[in-house]
């Protein structure tokens, strides 16, 4: 982004983290970016160009993160990489939830085979507005349940090239691991609540006298008869595994001639 001369000599310090050309679209996304990035500032998270030897928050924008990370698809939409100890979270601005989706570009920020471990993200943070979040979780839940056999495989096939542009509501996939949802307003909560997901589970196994589960998709503790999902930062993946076991567990029952124990 460029700083004009006033700001320059207002601010003789200050660097720009990204720059654009003149195009419309261009400045449309440097705008965006840098919305991303004053709401990370106001809400206590820094911003660098580069990785940081530090394990507090910080938000790199997505035109740098590229420099860091080969192998991210041209389409990908994400403003930046918020980077939490081992928590790297593609963060997305989602509006009103009524952004195009790329499944299978956006999936490329969590490569390894043209990336790296040290560069993969683990998890995605979309933000929408206040009044759109609920109608967008419920929307995004359901895009993903009706696609789940598909959309909710382990194996994933990376490219190294664009893929082909499509016009799809968002939809996520295994490969996205958490995809947490919150608000301007609810940022430095999530956050916070993202950074102490782990301990909460591990605590509440104690309490239930349970064992941690060993796969994603069958819930996040087992204490027989029942397998617990645990949730506190609204993780809309989550919500969709949830969701899958239960249609699973429900299935032999709709059957008229199926027997249980």
């Amino acid at each position: 982004m460029s700083i004009l001369a006033k700001g320059r000599a207002l601010f003789p310090e200050v660097t720009p983290l990204i720059s654009a050309g003149g195009g419309v679209a261009e400045r449309r996304r440097v705008m965006e970016v840098s919305r991303m990035a004053a709401l990370m500032e106001r809400s206590g998270v820094p911003c660098f160009g580069e990785r940081q030897d530090s394990d507090g928050p910080y938000f790199i924008p997505s035109a740098c993160w590229r420099n860091i990370a080969p192998g991210i698809l041209s389409t990908t939409r994400f403003a930046g990489m918020l980077v939490a100890g081992t928590h790297r979270l593609a963060v997305y601005d989602i509006g009103d939830e009524t952004m195009e989706w790329q499944v299978r570009a956006e999936g490329s920020l969590f490569y390894t085979r043209y990336g790296s471990y040290e560069t993969k993200a683990t998890g995605m943070l979309l933000v929408c507005r206040e009044e759109a979040r609920l109608k967008a979780a419920q929307n995004i839940i359901r895009q993903t349940m009706w696609n789940r056999r598909q959309l909710l495989r382990e194996s994933c096939v990376e490219r190294n090239r664009p893929t082909r542009w499509s016009r799809s509501p968002i939809k996520l996939r295994a490969i996205y691991e958490h995809v947490y949802l919150t608000t301007p307003e609810d940022l430095p909560v999530s956050l916070q609540r993202i950074l102490d997901e782990k301990e909460y589970i591990q605590d509440l196994r104690n309490e239930t006298g349970g064992t941690l589960s060993g796969s994603q998709g069958i819930g996040d503790i087992e204490a027989h008869p029942c397998r617990l999902f645990v949730n506190p930062a609204c993780d809309l993946l989550k919500y969709v595994r949830f969701f899958s076991a239960v249609k699973t567990y429900l299935a032999p029952r709709e059957g008229p001639n199926s027997y249980h124990d």
